[in-house]
């Protein structure tokens, strides 16, 4: 009868098929051996279920370097990649400290589609793969004061609702004056038990709102129809030296009078006022902040790294090897 097929579980091994072998054989013994392979990895055989198992763990120290670091702006990828990096042109002017270092080939990918930079430091030589297992990241998080903006973009609100949001929201308002903002929305609310009749344009261009009750006739007031928001757009990024970018963000302020209806459904005869804002130019604004991003790390990296703009290509990964062994 032919024996059933053996599959030997390796990881990282130049001589996965070496390993293969001396597992199923020792494993016909039911002895337990150590070897090392010509690249240097040490492997422990063991005859159960013919596995090879890696030592590196054991070492005193790794083999080869790894490391993912996830960083939060190009100046300190920039920074840890040219810290981490040893070129020819480091050993000839130093060639005490650095003549033994191993020479790096850094490789950075930038990817507008994923907002997010990559580098390499171990990228591949010339007919020579790496492991690309010693990495540095940005990925670009929308800060928390964007993400609130973003999360009610669009979003329609009473008049009460809309009041809180700003002054919760106030200080990222720049112009005109958050105070001004605020108060208009918090005046509105006066208005909520009173009909809203029309809203008219002045000779400057300003709008009002004109409501209309029985007691007190007609009253205006004057809307805000835009407002620019001044806040950082991601999360951590900063300049050169060390202060929270800023962006300037246009959002466009719309109102409109709705029916007011009872709990039923029903109209009561009365209208109210929701309010919404819309942010512009969004993906206009993160373009060209990841463009001054890569531009930056152009110039910070230049004699050290490549640059490239698109996706970054998938590390390799250990893989089992199947072996069949016959009769």
């Amino acid at each position: 009868m032919k024996p059933e097929s053996t599959t030997p579980i390796l990881a990282n091994s130049s001589d996965a098929a070496v390993a293969a072998e001396a597992a199923y054989h020792l494993g016909q013994t039911h002895q337990v051996k150590e070897i090392t392979t010509s690249a240097g990895a040490k492997i422990l055989i063991l005859p159960s279920g013919h596995r090879a198992a890696h030592l590196d763990h054991l070492e005193a120290a790794p083999r080869r370097f790894s490391a993912h670091l996830a960083l939060f702006s190009a100046g300190d990828l920039a920074r840890y990649v040219a810290e981490q990096t040893c070129t020819k042109k480091d050993r000839e002017l130093q060639p005490g400290s650095a003549k033994d270092r191993p020479l790096h080939h850094p490789v950075v990918f930038c990817d507008r589609s994923t907002t997010s930079i990559i580098a390499y430091l171990d990228y591949h030589h010339e007919h020579e793969a790496r492991w690309l297992d010693h990495t540095a990241r940005v990925n670009y998080v929308p800060s928390h004061q964007f993400t609130r903006w973003a999360k009610n973009n669009g979003k329609r609100m009473r008049q009460e609702e809309f009041a809180l949001f700003l002054d919760e929201a106030k200080g990222d308002i720049q112009h005109p004056n958050a105070s001004q903002v605020v108060s208009f929305a918090e005046n509105m609310e006066h208005y909520s038990n009173v009909a809203f009749k029309s809203s008219v344009r002045t000779s400057s261009g300003e709008v009002s709102l004109v409501f209309s009750d029985e007691k007190n006739g007609d009253t205006s007031t004057p809307i805000i129809e835009e407002f620019t928001l001044g806040l950082p757009f991601w999360q951590g990024h900063r300049d050169p030296d060390g202060q929270p970018i800023h962006v300037a963000v246009r959002a466009r302020l719309f109102h409109r009078a709705v029916d007011t209806k009872d709990k039923d459904g029903n109209p009561t005869g009365s209208k109210h006022i929701v309010f919404w804002f819309e942010l512009r130019n969004l993906e206009e604004i993160a373009d060209k902040l990841f463009e001054e991003e890569v531009a930056s790390l152009t110039k910070d990296l230049e004699g050290i790294a490549t640059i490239y703009q698109g996706k970054a290509p998938a590390a390799p990964g250990p893989q089992s090897i199947d072996v069949d062994i016959g009769a």
